[in-house]
């Protein structure tokens, strides 16, 4: 088994990537793939993959804002979400369920 020499990655290059090879008696030998680490042979095949999938969720989701604000009733239901009912706050059974909710809390 001889000493593997790994170029430096650079331009043009291609960078080794250690892989097992044989199953002689026990030993092990290991070579170096000639494989690109990308998904694409394309490096920037890869930058518009990432760059699409990082950005389409964002859009999405503002699109799915807008449409749910434009629907008929959204103002009041939005009020109901954002307002607080102090009386509600003043009954026993919410401060107990407070407090089993802060208790089984992990640190």
């Amino acid at each position: 088994m001889g000493i593997a020499r790994v170029p430096r990655a650079g331009v043009g290059r291609r960078l080794l990537l250690p892989m097992e090879v044989g199953q002689g008696h026990g030993k092990s030998e290991t070579r170096f793939s000639q494989k690109k680490p990308f998904l694409f042979k394309n490096p920037n095949l890869n930058f518009q993959v990432v760059y699409f999938t990082a950005t389409v969720p964002y859009l999405l989701l503002s699109v799915f804002l807008v449409r749910s604000v434009t629907l008929p009733g959204a103002w009041e239901g939005l009020r109901f979400f954002l307002e607080p009912r102090w009386d509600k706050m003043a009954e026993p059974k919410v401060r107990v369920q407070t407090f089993v909710i802060l208790l089984l809390q992990p640190a």
